[in-house]
């Protein structure tokens, strides 16, 4: 029987392949591992990664479980994502979430793949204004930019997964409600530099994945306040 989503998982994962070997990794598809919606890759001495496929989004997700040493780990996670361009420099996770009527968001520093910093809370209903989790969202980010500019960081990247982030800060959406305005007053007020990326919401990126726990653990409401962690 024909294999469902192998022609979508054949491509995903010769991708992948592909940017492998360009940082000097081998890796091969292992052919008779094809179930629906999901393949093996073997990636020399170091294991197995499997690769899943969501038709419903047109996504797809990898489980590096079956990598043998977590000194490994990190790498063939930043190349899946994507994140190969070097880590000299900050890179910053932000997400919001809303659970039983509570807004939380947070928000994690990464620089040479470990995490400097890393908070979360949670906002009144004043502060959302009837935004729900895009006032988080919004939150994560000008409390990150707070944090660099108390920190001597001028210049960061930006990974998050709700598309407003990057568009009203851009321009390219205009800003009609109360936490978009907000929010674009207070970017132009900073003078940071930042390099925007669009991560796909549970796909499997580690970093994206801790900011989305750590900002749904903030929508308790007897706890309306920020904490660190």
């Amino acid at each position: 029987m024909p294999v469902i989503g192998e022609k979508e998982l054949r491509a995903r994962a010769e991708k992948y392949i592909t940017e492998l070997q360009s940082n000097s990794i081998g890796a091969v598809i292992i052919e008779d591992s094809f179930r629906d919606y999901m393949v093996k890759l073997s990636i020399g001495t170091m294991g197995e990664v499997k690769i899943y496929y969501k038709p419903s989004k047109n996504t797809f997700s990898a489980d590096f479980s079956g990598i043998k040493s977590k000194d490994d780990l990190a790498g063939l996670e930043d190349i899946w994502h994507g994140h190969t361009g070097g880590h000299d420099g900050y890179r910053i996770y932000v997400d919001g979430s809303c659970r039983n009527g509570v807004t939380g968001f947070a928000y994690a520093v990464v620089k040479d793949n470990r995490v400097l910093h890393q908070a979360c809370g949670a906002l009144s209903r004043a502060e959302t204004a009837d935004s729900a989790q895009i006032a988080g969202e919004l939150r994560a980010v000008k409390d990150a930019v707070d944090w660099c500019a108390g920190n001597g960081v001028d210049e960061a990247e930006v990974f998050y997964d709700y598309a407003g982030i990057e568009k009203w800060a851009t321009g390219e959406w205009n800003a009609n409600h109360t936490v978009s305005k907000s929010y674009i007053g207070f970017l132009k007020g900073k003078p940071i530099k930042i390099k925007w990326h669009k991560v796909a919401a549970h796909t499997g990126d580690r970093w994206n994945s801790l900011v989305d726990k750590l900002a749904g653990s903030a929508c308790v409401p007897e706890n309306p306040d920020l904490f660190t962690l």
